[in-house]
């Protein structure tokens, strides 16, 4: 295959451009394969054309921005029905060639941001993140879409994509990104060199590594990263298969001619003889032609003026034809009408109306819905204004109206002459109504839900002249000068004069000294002092002095204590559980003991240099003896060709005289291996550190571990 110039956009080179240009970093152009003819893309980076990641097969059609390219002959763009464009191959297949071998690729759907895997709940931190993608659908990828977790990137990170479920298919994708495109806890964005193929229902192996530990944000189980891409969904069609029209030959119903650059389909079985044009009633044009090769003068100026035909009408009308009023139907915008401002001012009606303001008819509806008169509305403070200056019309602010929701029905009535005028002002009353009646007594009448009735007693509204003064002393009516006595009522009783009179000391009686006696029982005493009381209390039987040295010596005896028997076997309080030599038992420095620590999330290694998974810490206070040390893990590699390795140190030691190294059988993502080792030491007293470390063999291959714990137990070796 080769590839001409392309003049019209001054390009010199040889190569068609997909993008940029010959001398622009970042340019794409189609180039051959020199080794397998197959067409590739080519990148300019740094000034030199590199392969970018993306290679049409021998059988597909790579379609960029406004050109096609195809493994055999000349091709035409048909355009269907509904608008879609399809792109057939103009060679003769002489038959030889199946309609499933001439295969191209239609990217029929362009998808932004399409999640892939949705689950952002787990999150993965180390130095390589490898995981198997199943393609759904046939696509081509333009951008993806990470998240980052809390480990921001501190140095160069390299995705990988190969063909298969490991790193020995064919490469895909391979490409290296600076680190601040992976700070902490963001959505970050990949961009390819031009597109990346997936193929339907093949597996991919895709690597994402790093010199330095950074996260990525992943599912629960670490299995897959959170991922979106920018995609074109791409399906294969099948390629125009024509045959040359010969006369004499047999054509079959659905066989494909091209005849003038159109595509034709036979409709009928059968001999054809003569020309094409002659036989044109058993072919059924497709569609027509969008491009095929140069179009001839004849064709598209054929009055041969120097102008595309098409070009100089407008629904098959010229120039001239619009240009006349006469032919227009609708409206034009006036702005498109050169003299339509000169015309409006010519008009005598426009010219008596000097204002020259429009009335539009909105505004004439408007005004015909206001009384003449009419005022703009006073606001609420206005409102409320003008309403309370009239008479009789008070502001009810809201703590009046409060106060008259807080008022029951019933009430006093006030004051009548006598009951008959009561009840007629109010012939049924309410439950709690009352009034006074002056006469006869002015008495306090209420109402007892049937009828007034008398309470017996003046009650409620003014106190009558004639009760309070009946001999008519007006002001004086409550002066003792004007006080009469009775027979029956006097000012003080006989009693009560001959108590005064027998007071001939005539003290007070204040009533301080009223209160403070009536809180004196009889027959009191003066209090007793301490000294007093404390006699008369340890004069009782069984009440002894309990004095300061029996309370402190009380205080150092333990709760449920009893009289020391050093012969008793079991007495382990007096030793503090330790051994002596009248008996032994378990306890103090000989009691078993157990020291611990763990390290649960799953930790990776690339490197040939052992990495600590957990460290154990023994405290100053650890005691000389028999310990047994014991360490447990899970663990995988992700080769079968290399070996997992692991060791246990005291101190910076090897415990183990042998590391842990074995070469697993299968090295897939779901497979897990679990590991536990025992070692019996006798240790010194004081602090020591234990270690458990792990690595791969061969910097190749990444070594997985997790759920390792390192447990440290006190042993009684019998003899």
């Amino acid at each position: 295959m080769t590839f001409s110039e392309n003049p019209a956009r001054g390009n010199k080179s040889g190569y068609l451009y997909t993008k940029g240009k010959e001398g622009e970093d970042g340019s794409l152009r189609l180039s051959i394969n020199s080794f397998t003819g197959i067409t590739k893309i080519e990148e300019r980076i740094d000034g030199i054309w590199q392969p970018a990641p993306f290679e049409t097969g021998p059988d597909s059609v790579w379609v960029g921005p406004r050109v096609g390219v195809g493994g055999a002959g000349r091709h035409m763009v048909s355009e269907d029905s509904d608008g879609s464009f399809h792109l057939f191959s103009h060679s003769n297949f002489d038959g030889e060639l199946s309609t499933s071998e001439a295969k191209m690729l239609n990217a029929f759907q362009f998808i932004i941001r399409d999640i892939v895997i949705s689950d952002d709940s787990g999150e993965w931190i180390g130095k390589i993140y490898t995981y198997n993608y199943p393609s759904p659908d046939h696509r081509i990828l333009r951008k993806a879409y990470y998240k980052t977790g809390s480990v921001a990137a501190t140095a160069s990170v390299r995705f990988q994509v190969w063909e298969g479920v490991d790193d020995t298919g064919p490469v895909v994708f391979d490409r290296t990104y600076n680190e601040s495109l992976f700070p902490a806890n963001i959505e970050t964005e990949i961009t390819a060199s031009g597109f990346v193929e997936f193929e339907k229902d093949l597996n991919y192996y895709v690597m994402i590594s790093s010199d330095n530990n950074f996260s990525l944000r992943t599912t629960i189980d670490q299995l897959f990263p959170w991922t979106a891409g920018d995609i074109s969904l791409v399906r294969d069609e099948d390629m125009l298969q024509a045959i040359p029209y010969e006369d004499g030959d047999t054509f079959a119903q659905g066989q494909w001619a091209i005849q003038n650059r159109k595509v034709y389909e036979c409709n009928v079985t059968g001999v054809q003889t003569g020309t094409f044009e002659d036989n044109s009633d058993k072919w059924d044009v497709l569609g027509p032609v969008i491009a095929a090769g140069d179009m001839k003068k004849e064709d598209y100026d054929t009055n041969d003026n120097g102008i595309v035909d098409n070009s100089e009408k407008l629904e098959g009308q010229d120039s001239a034809y619009h240009l006349n009023r006469s032919n227009h139907s609708g409206q034009q915008v006036a702005s498109t009408i050169s003299d339509f401002d000169t015309e409006v001012e010519n008009n005598s009606s426009v010219s008596a109306n000097t204002a020259k303001n429009s009335y539009p008819p909105a505004d004439s509806t408007k005004l015909s819905g206001i009384e003449p008169g009419a005022e703009v509305n006073p606001d609420a403070t206005e409102t409320k204004t003008l309403y309370e200056s009239n008479s009789d019309t008070n502001a009810f602010t809201d703590s009046e109206k409060s106060k008259l929701a807080g008022l029951t029905g019933a009430g006093y009535k006030g004051v009548f002459a006598d009951l008959t005028a009561l009840q007629t002002a109010f012939p049924i009353g309410e439950t709690g109504d009352s009034a006074t009646v002056t006469s006869p007594n002015g008495n306090l009448f209420y109402w007892d839900g049937a009828t007034w009735s008398d309470t017996g007693t003046g009650f409620l509204g003014d106190m009558l002249k004639a009760v309070f003064d009946p001999t008519a002393k007006n002001s004086d009516a409550f002066s003792m000068i004007n006080m009469v006595e009775t027979a029956t009522k006097k000012i003080l009783t006989d009693l009560e004069r001959t108590a005064i009179s027998a007071n001939t000391a005539k003290r007070t009686y204040p009533l301080a000294d009223e209160t403070k006696l009536s809180g004196i029982e009889p027959g009191a005493e003066v209090n007793q002092t301490d000294a007093e009381i404390k006699s008369q209390y340890e004069a009782n039987t069984n009440t002894n002095a309990y004095i300061d040295s029996e309370k402190s010596k009380l205080s150092g005896i333990e709760p449920l204590a009893e009289v020391n028997n050093i012969s008793d076997p079991n007495a382990t309080d007096l030793t503090d559980g330790g051994e002596t030599s009248l008996h032994s038992h378990a306890g103090g420095d000989g009691a078993l003991k157990l020291y611990y620590a763990e390290s649960l999330p799953v930790s990776n290694e690339g490197s040939t240099s052992f990495n600590t998974k957990v460290t154990l810490n023994l405290p100053a206070g650890f005691v000389a003896g028999d310990y047994f040390i014991e360490v447990g893990y899970g663990w995988r590699l992700t080769s079968t060709s290399y070996d997992f390795e692991s060791q246990v140190q005291l101190d910076s030691v090897n415990l183990d005289t042998r590391t842990h190294r074995q070469e697993p059988r299968d090295s897939g993502s779901d497979q897990s291996q679990v590991a536990f080792r025992r070692f019996k030491r006798t240790l010194t007293a004081g602090t020591h550190t234990i270690t458990l470390q792990y690595r791969p063999t061969n910097s190749e291959t990444t070594a997985y571990i997790w759920d390792a714990s390192i447990t440290v137990t006190k042993i009684d070796i019998q003899t």
